[in-house]
């Protein structure tokens, strides 16, 4: 299985919009985001809308890993988890502060 096309779209991904791969995994978060509530529409209030980013991320992340094992490199949990965090804290948080937001019936700012 030949994975490395995979890995060349993700560094070719990266050089064309300029950012870091951290910060691609940050805006693939919100991205996921931001569609689940228009294609969807679901409040943001819904936990419902951090199912895609969290299958997303899941799913690249296996990619990953499968690439750096057949690939023979070292396979690094640890980044992987961090990826995981990166994509996945901005939404969470956005959820989290709207559905305090609805609850406490307070206005945000």
């Amino acid at each position: 299985m030949d994975l490395s096309k995979y890995d060349e779209l993700k560094v070719l991904i990266a050089s064309i919009l300029h950012l870091s791969k951290d910060a691609t995994h940050i805006y693939v978060g919100f991205f996921s985001l931001i569609a689940t509530v228009v294609v969807f529409r679901k409040p943001l209030t819904s936990s419902v809308v951090l199912l895609p980013g969290f299958v997303l991320s899941f799913g690249i992340e296996v990619f990953d890993v499968l690439v750096d094992y057949l690939q023979s490199r070292p396979i690094r949990l640890g980044a992987s988890l961090h990826d995981l965090m990166n994509t996945n804290l901005i939404p969470v948080l956005l959820v989290t502060l709207a559905w305090w937001q609805r609850k406490s019936n307070r206005p945000l700012i």
